[in-house]
């Protein structure tokens, strides 16, 4: 029973979600229709105290509270509508025409509150007219001066509350344009700066790799011609590196000029590989130790992804930079579950901790875009290993998948 009425309360919210935005898309402006809602009760009410009933009057009450409720959707149209019917009633003996006046106050307010100024002043200037000079001619309640300056009154108040309307609107939305155009002038500074970095990237690092490319293969037939197969074959691993530095540094441009990166391969393999080439870089440069790949197969948001690979290779560099080949040794691990991916590095070192520690600027970009991804990171010196665990939540993230 209880599943019951929690699917029936489901549905009865879904059903009530669906209505609310079919009325968003009809009613352009639900909160007039709320106000002329409460205007068109307030002149119900007015109709009900003034004991004047008849097949006339009821109509002229109807129409007005159906252009009440037309403004909504109308809103001028129905406007000179409420105006019009009001002006009716003023000429009509059997219509009570002081039931409307709520609703008459309303329409003019709408004039001027959606900038039609020369409509509103017409009402407004035209309506007092009628009121005085039918007051004086009816001799209303014996009072007919005090009744037309107080409906004219009405009538000044509902065109101040309209211009005041408008020009809230207004300010509304010059400041709405204003934070616009701050949005855009800060994105073009990024855009800026993106382009510096692409061409500063370009031209230092893509030429730099460009020259130790030449060198490599230049070493590598060398060594080749002389037959030093272990020489050709350390050159040939450089020329390889060098050109997934390539890669990744095209990658980073395209990036950076607002092209969506997509990769072939599942996110799972794509780490696994990473790892993989880890553990050969490192064993061919002396380190000893393993990299272990965990868990489930998962589709990766990018930015986790892009975080990952980048910490995986900030890792193993770290290594190469501050550890003693055939002495250190070390250990790195990632493990994904359904929800969330971690990431364990640990390694042995002789160095100095004061040399380790030297920078850790790399470390620190990564603590904070780890952070932005709702995670954490820690990483530390315990006697003469460093440790360091980074712990990314996947059901924070919101970006597409990277990988296929």
């Amino acid at each position: 029973m209880e599943e019951i009425g929690d699917h029936m309360f489901l549905r009865c919210k879904e059903g009530l979600h669906a209505w609310v935005s079919r009325c968003a898309r009809v009613i352009p402006h639900p909160w007039i229709l709320l106000i002329s809602s409460v205007v068109g009760a307030l002149d119900v009410i007015s109709s009900l105290a003034t004991n004047q009933y008849n097949v006339i009057s009821d109509i002229a009450l109807i129409a007005h509270l159906v252009a009440l409720i037309g403004i909504s959707r109308y809103c001028i149209p129905c406007s000179y509508a409420v105006v019009i019917i009001y002006v009716i009633s003023l000429f009509v003996p059997d219509i009570p025409a002081n039931d409307q006046i709520v609703g008459v106050c309303f329409a003019i307010g709408v004039f001027f509150a959606m900038n039609r100024k020369v409509p509103g002043i017409v009402s407004v200037v035209s309506l007092t007219a009628i009121t005085f000079y039918n007051g004086f001619s009816s001799g209303m309640s014996n009072m007919p001066l005090l009744y037309a300056m107080g409906t004219s009154l009405f009538f000044v108040i509902a065109a101040s509350g309209g211009i005041a309307a408008a020009g809230y609107s207004r300010a509304n939305e010059m400041e709405k344009k204003n934070a616009y155009l701050s949005q855009q002038l800060e994105h073009m500074k990024y855009l800026e700066r993106d382009v510096r970095l692409s061409r500063d990237l370009h031209d230092s690092l893509t030429n730099d790799l460009s020259f130790i490319a030449i060198i490599a293969q230049a070493r590598q037939r060398n060594a080749i011609k002389f037959g030093d197969a272990e020489a050709a074959q350390a050159w040939r691993q450089v020329g390889q590196r060098v050109q997934t530095a390539f890669d990744h540094t095209h990658m980073i441009l395209d990036q950076l000029q607002g092209e969506e990166v997509r990769h072939d391969k599942s996110c799972s393999d794509s780490l696994r590989e990473e790892l993989t080439d880890v553990k050969r870089t490192l064993a061919t440069s002396g380190f000893h130790g393993e990299c272990i790949f965990a868990g489930s197969n998962a589709d990766l948001p990018n930015d986790v992804y892009e975080e990952l690979r980048s910490l995986i290779l900030e890792c193993s560099t770290n290594i190469m930079r501050h550890c003693v080949p055939n002495k250190d040794s070390f250990l790195m691990s990632l493990e994904i579950n359904g929800g969330s991916i971690h990431l364990a590095q640990m390694n042995t070192i002789h160095d100095s901790q004061s040399s380790f520690v030297r920078s850790q600027r790399g470390l620190n970009y990564h603590c904070h875009i780890i952070q932005s991804l709702h995670g954490e990171m820690h990483y530390a010196i315990d006697g003469d290993t460093w440790v360091l665990s980074a712990s990314i939540p996947l059901s924070s993230a919101n970006s597409q998948p990277a990988c296929s």
